[in-house]
């Protein structure tokens, strides 16, 4: 995931080769938010191939094979000379999707089978805690508004499986009580913070409009639908529409009511 503060590991990498083709592919600074700094003395740049001494092998060093193949890409401080990633895979990959709206296929869980905006932490396993950082970016609302982050598992690892969902342009808000456990929750009034997530999971976004109690949330990239416009910035920039699931004002940029920018910045 990228972050704010340009010291994140982990990362928004595109999971399959189609989706990094599509997007441009990635360039070598998004491989040292995985694994670290690659041009560093007594490192090989081979090291950061499969099985060669960082990343593991599929299904070993306690990985449960959640691995994704990577494209090359042209490095921008190079004179045109690709950099050879064919073979590299990613093992730790955050996303956020939507369900239905996901633009490719992908491998959800019984835990996700209500509709919602996600954050898939499934690159990790049960056993990991993910360090996940919510940043504000955005607070132009006279509303009291906040975001939260459900899981389909309490802290102890019970189940409490999610009840019901949303659409996009539909109603995200924690007071239609769509069932899981809350394991974050972040206000316009927090600068940042960091919350500690069980990996292995997925975690439904969710909002909150403290005032009529209906909102809306968006990545972005996303349609608020009539006058409120696309949501703005990457897919970790997270948008919250208030006073009701959608449309109404612009709601992009700095004219947002309330945005927040996620990202993992470790784990354990």
């Amino acid at each position: 995931m990228a972050g704010g503060n340009g010291s994140c590991v982990g990362g928004w990498i595109p999971e399959t080769a189609s989706q990094a083709t599509s997007l441009g592919g990635f360039d070598v600074f998004d491989v040292e938010k995985q694994f670290g700094t690659i041009f560093t003395p007594g490192r090989k740049f081979y090291s950061w191939y499969k099985c060669n001494g960082i990343v593991p092998c599929n299904g070993t060093g306690g990985f449960d094979g959640n691995f994704s193949s990577i494209t090359q890409k042209v490095h921008p401080y190079t004179s045109g000379n690709p950099i050879g990633f064919g073979n590299l895979l990613n093992h730790k990959i955050g996303r956020i999707i939507r369900k239905p709206h996901q633009l490719t296929p992908t491998n959800l869980q019984a835990d996700v089978a209500q509709n919602g905006l996600y954050l898939d932490l499934t690159g990790w396993t049960t056993s990991q805690t993910v360090n996940v950082r919510f940043e504000r970016r955005v607070n132009n609302s006279s509303h009291f508004l906040s975001m939260a982050l459900y899981g389909p598992q309490n802290a102890s690892g019970g189940s409490t499986p999610f009840t019901g969902g949303y659409t996009i342009r539909g109603s995200s808000d924690e007071s239609n009580n769509y069932g899981g456990t809350r394991w974050a929750y972040f206000d316009e009034n927090n600068a940042a913070q960091t919350f500690y997530l069980r990996g292995g999971l997925y975690y439904m976004f969710r909002s909150k409009d403290h005032r009529p109690r209906d909102s809306g949330i968006y990545c972005g990239g996303e349609a608020q639908g009539g006058n409120a416009g696309t949501a703005s910035g990457s897919t970790e920039y997270i948008t919250v529409h208030d006073n009701g699931a959608c449309c109404g004002d612009n709601n992009t940029g700095g004219n947002a009511d309330f945005a927040a920018e996620v990202y993992i910045t470790g784990w354990s």
